[in-house]
């Protein structure tokens, strides 16, 4: 089966310069890094209205955790989504996506969420070796902890992460106890076909659903992404393209480093 993105009318661009979710300074920088390498260009170009929203920048008082910050993020991405149906967040790191999804869930409850990222972003405060919010995203979208923002929860069956290679052990029990669907790089590395076709039967399930897709850089093989020192297969980036083509109905994308 062959899935066609409809046409979009209107898309907005919102920067997102947080890197609270962790500890590495840095990587609030990434929005502007890729304003640098011409995505506002590309999407001024398309066919459809385009909106530039702009950076979001962490206020002095929020917390180091990022909590406020994502608060912030979620009525940002909301409006944004209200006014331009179809958002483009570029990060900063994967923390962010607890506000982006949430906001894409506000606006179209019944949304589904492919989840592109090498790492499971299942771990809670009690099961966190480094305590870092980008390591938990899923895990409070899932509802597993209760967090100082609340916020509408996701259903297990509404997410599909694709990516994945590494999993600690508190993962791959929420992963199996959840039935969470998971395709791993190993499975894109060497059955490339088989693992896309998973995806696109994931897709056919409801296809006029919307989608959330969230893209962490951490997938890619270094020659993609310098920043990421461990190596991959080329062939996880071209089944992420897959992922990105085959997505109809797409009304939220994100970008982290």
């Amino acid at each position: 089966m062959r899935f066609n993105q409809p046409p979009i009318s209107q898309i907005a661009l919102l920067g997102v310069c947080s890197g609270l979710g962790q500890k590495q300074e840095g990587l609030e920088a990434g929005p502007g890094v890729r304003r640098e390498s011409g995505i506002s260009a590309i999407l001024s170009k398309s066919d459809a209205v385009f909106f530039d929203l702009g950076h979001l920048k962490p206020e002095k008082h929020e917390d180091i955790k990022g909590w406020n910050s994502n608060e912030r993020v979620r009525a940002k991405a909301n409006q944004s989504l209200q006014a331009a149906g179809v958002l483009c967040s570029l990060g900063g790191d994967h923390s962010i996506s607890i506000g982006t999804v949430q906001a894409t869930m506000m606006a179209y409850p019944n949304a589904r969420v492919i989840w592109i990222d090498a790492y499971g972003g299942a771990n809670t405060p009690q099961t966190s070796l480094s305590g870092n919010l980008h390591g938990m995203p899923i895990a409070e979208l899932l509802g597993l902890f209760k967090t100082p923002i609340g916020g509408p929860l996701l259903s297990p069956p509404r997410l599909l992460i694709v990516g994945v290679r590494d999993l600690n052990t508190a993962e791959k029990i929420f992963f199996d106890k959840l039935n969470i669907d998971f395709i791993s790089s190993e499975e894109i590395n060497f059955l490339p076909s088989v693992a896309l076709r998973e995806v696109k039967s994931w897709l056919k399930k409801e296809p006029e659903v919307p989608v959330h897709l969230s893209f962490d850089v951490d997938v890619l093989d270094p020659s993609y992404a310098p920043a990421e020192s461990r190596h991959e297969l080329n062939k996880t980036i071209h089944c992420a393209k897959s992922t990105i083509s085959s997505t109809a109905n797409l009304k939220n994308r994100e970008y982290e480093l």
